[in-house]
């Protein structure tokens, strides 16, 4: 998800593909610079660390991800440490609750709060059995739940608008 709250990337896939290893995947369609990468703790591996450094070879990306509970600072933590040797000494230092406010995690509800919405309306699977078929059902879906490229949410007092890019919009609480 973008600044602006837009889905970027996305890909479907089968419900035992572990999610860090589709990062490469899903960062190859991306055409922007990438300047953040903010996900849970299950992309805590050295995978989707190596996939975004390579994605964006020379460009720094601020990769927030929380470390796992038994993560060890690496071998150069005390001469060269990582993003990740940081966030781990963050955590040590001053708790998990201080380093979500102080490093941003919490822009990675954005993307949970539109899955939850979409699965909410859509149903939590997908009824298609082949790959191509589920990728259009995904599609339609997201169409039908008013977010293509994902939404943005503007919260007022006691309820919540969503813009979208899509002209098939008109009904649903759903606003382009």
């Amino acid at each position: 998800m973008d600044d602006e709250g837009w889905i970027r990337t996305s890909l479907v896939t089968d419900g035992h593909t572990q999610d860090p290893r589709v990062v490469p995947e899903l960062l190859e369609p991306l055409d922007v610079e990438l300047k953040r990468f903010v996900a849970d703790g299950i992309y805590d591996s050295s995978t989707v660390y190596r996939a975004i450094a390579e994605h964006q070879p020379g460009v720094p990306v601020d990769v927030v991800v929380p470390p796992r509970r038994n993560a060890v600072p690496s071998r150069n933590a005390s001469t060269s440490p990582t993003q990740r040797d940081e966030h781990i000494a963050t955590l040590l230092a001053d708790g998990l609750s201080q380093w979500r406010r102080e490093s941003g995690y919490y822009a990675q509800s954005g993307v949970e709060n539109v899955c939850s919405r979409y699965k909410a309306i859509i149903g939590g699977h997908l009824r298609a059995k082949r790959q191509d078929s589920q990728e259009r059902e995904a599609l339609l879906g997201s169409i039908q739940t008013g977010c293509p490229s994902s939404t943005s949410c503007v919260r007022s007092a006691h309820r919540c608008r969503f813009r979208s890019r899509s002209p098939w919009l008109s009904a649903g609480g759903l606003v382009r």
